[in-house]
């Protein structure tokens, strides 16, 4: 198998339409794998399509994890000014949810804005990113989007590190999943609310529409899916799926940042309209 029949297995096997840089990253991995094992590239090739360990390991260190607490905090402005509409118990998807930050921020939200039954489901393809999304430790640089009021609201020192409290950890359910071809995992289909952040530009037009399908029949309960700024659906007429207020919500760049700051027990928030967010292909934003 030559080395471009096999990059277009693994993408297609991921359901991503990645870009040049991320196709020449794509091969220099595999290249210097298969090297590093002492295969040659049709040696190797099998032994992709065989071991699913070595495939996830590769999935591991193709896709890159850029994220941040409140990143485009406009997001979280609109999901705050829904809740006081939505009874309980409230679950909230973050699709692609890379190294946790996505799901811990909306977990801080929720809980800021006294929901008391609340289920935040954080599902990404890396099991790496998955690893350190459930152990909910950060450096200090990568908890900047944090003001001091968050941290010390949220956050514990941990050996150097902050640890999100047990409090927020206990209500979160990590998973393994691709959004290209898994359907909808369980604990996600009882969201209100779901994150799928700067994914769908990763994705091939026809994977894009089979996935707004999938949220459309098993997601009955979705009011407001936000993608990123710069994610269109798909250049196609395709409606958003159904919700209970009309249809999930994409929601707009260019919201006034209402977010930014820890804010009191039931504060308010910015309307319907809010900004996006920013990742990788499989990670949020």
């Amino acid at each position: 198998m030559s080395i471009e029949r096999l990059e277009t297995w693994f993408v297609e096997r991921l359901g991503i339409q990645p870009d040049r840089a991320m196709r020449h990253r794509l091969r220099q991995l595999v290249l210097d794998d298969a090297a590093a094992r002492h295969l040659d590239v049709d040696t190797y090739a099998a032994l992709l399509r065989r071991d699913g360990a070595v495939r996830e390991a590769l999935v591991d260190r193709l896709v890159v994890p850029t994220t941040a607490f409140f990143r485009h905090p406009e997001h979280f402005a609109a999901l705050r000014a829904a809740l006081p509409d939505w009874p309980g118990p409230v679950t909230v998807w973050s699709a692609g949810c890379s190294t946790g930050a996505e799901p811990y921020t909306v977990a801080m939200v929720l809980r800021e804005a006294g929901v008391r039954d609340w289920q935040v489901v954080g599902s990404d393809v890396s099991a790496a990113a998955l690893q350190r999304a459930a152990a909910g430790r950060y450096g200090d640089a990568e908890v900047a989007g944090l003001d001091a009021e968050r941290r010390r609201r949220h956050l514990e020192r941990c050996e150097g590190a902050w640890q999100v409290v047990p409090a927020l950890r206990e209500r979160m359910v990590f998973l393994r999943h691709n959004l290209a071809v898994d359907d909808v995992p369980a604990p996600a289909r009882r969201a209100r609310a779901v994150f799928c952040r700067n994914v769908m530009i990763y994705l091939d037009p026809a994977v894009q529409r089979a996935l707004l399908d999938r949220l459309d029949d098993q997601v009955p309960k979705l009011e407001l899916l936000f993608l990123g700024a710069t994610e269109s659906l798909w250049g196609s007429d395709r409606p958003l799926p159904s919700g209970a207020v009309g249809g999930g919500v994409r929601v707009p760049s260019g919201a006034p940042d209402a977010a930014g700051g820890a804010g009191a027990e039931g504060g308010g928030a910015a309307g319907g309209a809010a900004a996006g967010g920013g990742s990788r292909p499989g990670g949020g934003g």
